[in-house]
């Protein structure tokens, strides 16, 4: 170990450090990913042990609209009543759904890091959601739906307030329930149906057969009912510590984004351009063609190329972040400050005719269309920052103590193995074997204890 130089230990620290840095990127990275997987899975949960439906072999079973119209023509008597009750409902949830796609951008939004089990697409207050669900009547809703062994299990009124549930609780659910642009809502409710039927003779199962007696059930129901819980605490938490995303929120958020949000921005700034191709052997026509547009500033590069029997490319509009055009092109046309203006570009071997006809002002989505889905937008930063505010309070409050030392040993027993595999790692390839002895054994690198480069390694894996 004497053998190894200072320069070779100073390299080994150099890529130590590197090391370090790149395990804490990918760590905050993982970190993020698998909150948002767990509150996912979480969610989901609370969805199969509350309700007992899965929105993936729900929106899986819809039938095709042929298939659908033919049940519908020859049900239509059954029907009528029904339609006429909830024509106008339909049809004002219907105006609500029915947007222009540019004012559309409701669906471009991320969901929110902690899903609201009131959160449904299109929709604003669960009354809404359960005004067009619902189809019991005074008349229909005690209606048995399903029976065991002689005994009502299901009525028309428990169904339709199951359905508002899932429908609240899962959006793609919701929205093929409500939407009256989905091909086949009432095959989604007989999906549904069917699923509630499926977990039910489950559940009898479950209880005849005594499995649910058995250790194993009892603990993996408890591992289940105690993410459930979990879940249900943060929702609780969040509901009680609502954040508010106020005006001048939005405002910054749209003025500092609104360039690089492509669901703020409909067209970027830049300058229109328009380009003609010469090959390599053509540089003097190039230059005369450039001189003709010159000289006729009336004439367009369209009539003047059509003369030639050349074609024109419609480079649209230059910026900074245009990639579909040669390097070459884009900085001479961003280097142009009058305008209309001709340039000659040479590009490898050819040259190009380039004229640009001035500069183009950016285009965004009024703040007011957009304001509403932005408040939405910012909800997860805010929700965030209350977290970070309230809970080391409520941790102080409790006389939390975080036992930080043994992360840090923990740190430092990492930093010192990844020192011994890069240490064995050069080795190996060469980089040290010209310093050590010929008759040394590698393996002995291993019994390094990294003494040597703690000094270096603690400035990186202080908390």
């Amino acid at each position: 170990n004497s053998n190894i130089s200072n320069s070779k230990i100073n390299k080994i620290t150099d890529l130590k450090k590197a090391s370090v840095l790149k395990t804490q990127s990918c760590a905050d990275t993982s970190n993020n990913r698998a909150k948002i997987t767990a509150i996912n899975q979480l969610s989901l949960i609370a969805l199969v042990l509350f309700l007992g439906v899965s929105s993936s072999d729900i929106l899986a079973k819809p039938k095709n609209k042929q298939v659908n119209k033919s049940a519908n023509k020859s049900n239509k008597k059954s029907v009528d009543n029904s339609k006429v009750k909830t024509a106008s409902v339909t049809k004002s949830v219907g105006a609500q759904v029915q947007a222009a796609p540019e004012n559309n951008l409701k669906t471009d939004v991320p969901a929110p890091v902690s899903v609201s089990t009131n959160n449904i697409v299109g929709s604003k207050t669960n009354t809404q959601t359960s005004a067009l669900i619902n189809s019991a009547d005074k008349n229909t809703s005690n209606q048995v739906l399903l029976s065991m062994a002689g005994k009502p299990v299901l009525t028309v009124q428990e169904f339709d307030n199951f359905l508002t549930e899932v429908a609240n609780s899962n959006p793609q659910v919701g929205f093929a329930l409500q939407s009256p642009y989905y091909p086949d809502p009432v095959g989604v409710k007989k999906s549904l149906f069917d699923e509630k039927v499926r977990f039910i003779v489950m559940g009898e199962w479950a209880q005849a057969s005594g499995i649910r007696k058995s250790e194993k059930y009892k603990a993996d129901e408890q591992k289940m009912l105690e993410q459930v819980r979990m879940w249900l605490d943060e929702q609780s938490f969040i509901q009680e510590h609502k954040v508010d995303v106020s005006d001048a929120d939005v405002q910054a958020y749209y003025e500092q984004n609104k360039n690089v949000d492509r669901r703020l921005l409909l067209s970027p700034a830049g300058i229109e351009a328009k380009a003609v191709l010469f090959e390599k052997d053509q540089p003097a026509k190039a230059d005369e063609f450039a001189n003709k547009l010159k000289n006729n500033p009336q004439a367009s590069i369209e009539s003047l190329a059509k003369s030639s029997d050349l074609d024109v490319s419609h480079l649209g509009v230059i910026n900074q972040d245009s990639a579909n055009v040669m390097p070459e092109i884009k900085d001479a046309i961003l280097g142009m400050q009058k305008f209309p203006q001709v340039a000659v570009v040479k590009c490898e071997d050819d040259f190009w005719v380039i004229s640009a006809s001035g500069k183009v002002e950016a285009k965004y989505r009024p703040l007011d269309q957009v304001k509403d889905n932005l408040r939405e937008l910012l909800k997860p930063e805010k929700t965030k920052q209350m977290f970070d505010t309230e809970l080391p309070k409520l941790a102080q409050d409790f006389k939390i103590v975080e036992n930080k030392q043994y992360f840090e040993e923990l740190k430092q027993q990492q930093a010192v193995k990844q020192a011994q595999e890069e240490l064995i790692d050069l080795a190996e390839s060469n980089d040290l074997g010209n310093d050590l002895g010929e008759g040394d054994d590698l393996d002995n690198v291993d019994d390094l204890d990294g003494s040597d480069l703690m000094e270096d390694i603690e400035l990186e894996i202080q908390p």
